[in-house]
């Protein structure tokens, strides 16, 4: 029973995880990659579900990370990263714009906290 309880906790966690989030966008364009800065998130960056303070944390980067800038709301980026070398998809062309759905990491992090290094 307790690991029922556990199982339903956690889905619900999840599915509450999931209404509270703001999609990354991505594409829109047919001539250029879905997303066009490549970016380095700096060690300690808080990763959030959403673009301010107020949304739930998904992690804390502990390393340096390279990856895209795709959407930005005020003073926040919309990042996507790898974290064990998968392939995002997001350097090339998408035609429509669609949210983000994976198989890289995604989330939210301060702009002052990436670093451009290529693009924009």
């Amino acid at each position: 029973m307790k690991n029922i309880l556990l199982i339903v906790t956690t889905l619900l966690s999840f599915s509450s995880l999931a209404k509270d989030s703001v999609p990354i966008m991505v594409g829109g364009n047919e001539n250029l990659d879905a997303c066009t800065a490549y970016i380095l998130i700096k060690n300690g960056t808080e990763l959030r579900v959403g673009p301010n303070e107020g949304y739930e944390v998904l992690m804390k980067i502990e390393k340096d990370l390279t990856g895209w800038s795709c959407s930005y709301s005020n003073e926040w980026s919309g990042v996507i990263f790898p974290l064990n070398g998968e392939y995002c998809g997001v350097s090339s062309p998408i035609p429509e714009e669609k949210a983000y759905s994976g198989p890289c990491l995604s989330g939210w992090v301060p702009s002052s906290q990436i670093e451009l290094l290529a693009g924009g």
